[in-house]
């Protein structure tokens, strides 16, 4: 009999063995499978957020070179460029006009040779007025008859703004007086980056930041590139005089990256329609959607597992 009871002892303690090696088994295999679900969810929502994003800054960026364009077009535009100085006056105060319908930062007008004959901050101390940005792509690239958008830091207000221009026609001829320009600011792109979810950035040529929901990164190197770029980068005086510092950030492969403290990434990347080299970028952690599904599920999972293991126990 008591050899009887030996058995049904041992058999009961295996049994309850089993039970609890199953329920952590179970709860593990549960969990594994709720986080790969929930980092394909997050990487399928971030994708559709960089999609709408993406069109969001398209259609802003379209909207406002047919701005510039309906800017050039104007008459007092084409006869300060025909008559000189003979009625800047008047231009200066049609392109006041249209920067604050607009508003945006700074409206002019520059002659063949790049020099900035008429500009809607005419009465500002840092006035564009007398300045020659002939060196500028935006400004080269109207001259060759193509409207033209540039995005970068200013040489007189050093601040970031998003370049627009189209050539200015006198009436028949092929060839342009000048170039009309708009320079807007980049707080409505930046503006659209702020709830976004993870960090979501704009980066430019050699991959520096130019807008971001994360402010530390401005004017940083996404990654890691050579000194020969960084040579070429502040040559272009695109993004100021530097220096450009590395984030930190390192890809994996093509789609992960990771951070100096080891954290990992996935990288969600789209290009902006018609602008080549410029990237938006999102980047969020593997980290965080797996604390967001650990801690609710250790609270209601923790408890349960400590009431079975004592049930079995006492069993």
């Amino acid at each position: 009999m008591q050899k009887a009871d030996t058995k049904l002892q041992i058999l009961l303690i295996l049994l309850s063995v089993m039970a609890v090696l199953s329920s952590f088994i179970g709860g593990y295999l549960y969990y594994s499978s709720l986080t790969r679900y929930s980092l394909e969810q997050v990487h399928k929502d971030a994708a559709e957020q960089l999609k709408d994003i993406g069109n969001d800054i398209d259609s802003y960026l379209n909207w406002s070179l047919s701005s510039v364009k309906s800017l050039a077009g104007l008459k007092e535009l084409n006869q300060s460029l025909l008559n000189g100085d003979a009625n800047t006056l008047e231009t200066n105060a049609v392109l006041k006009q249209f920067r604050d319908d607009l508003k945006v930062s700074v409206c002019y007008l520059m002659d063949r040779s790049g020099k900035t004959i008429a500009s809607s901050n005419v009465d500002a101390a840092k006035s564009f007025v007398g300045k020659n940005y002939g060196f500028r792509p935006y400004f080269s690239r109207a001259m060759e008859g193509k409207p033209g958008l540039y995005m970068g830091v200013a040489v007189t207000s050093k601040q970031r703004g998003i370049y627009y221009s189209h050539p200015v026609y006198a009436k028949g001829e092929d060839t342009p007086l000048g170039v009309a320009v708009i320079r807007a600011s980049i707080e409505p792109i930046e503006k659209n980056l702020q709830d976004s979810v993870g960090i979501v950035l704009l980066t430019g040529p050699n991959g520096v930041v130019f807008a971001s929901n994360r402010s530390d990164w401005l004017y940083h190197l996404l990654w890691k590139t050579s000194s020969k770029t960084i040579d070429e980068l502040a040559a272009t005086k695109q993004f100021g005089g530097g220096p450009w510092t590395w984030t930190g950030m390192e890809r994996l492969d093509q789609n992960n990256a990771m951070d100096e403290m080891g954290n990992k990434f996935r990288i969600q990347q789209r290009e902006l329609a018609n602008y080549p080299g410029w990237h938006l970028i999102s980047l969020h952690g593997h980290k965080g959607v797996v604390q967001k599904i650990y801690t609710p599920l250790r609270r209601s999972v923790g408890a349960g597992i400590l009431i079975l293991s004592l049930g079995f126990g006492l069993i």
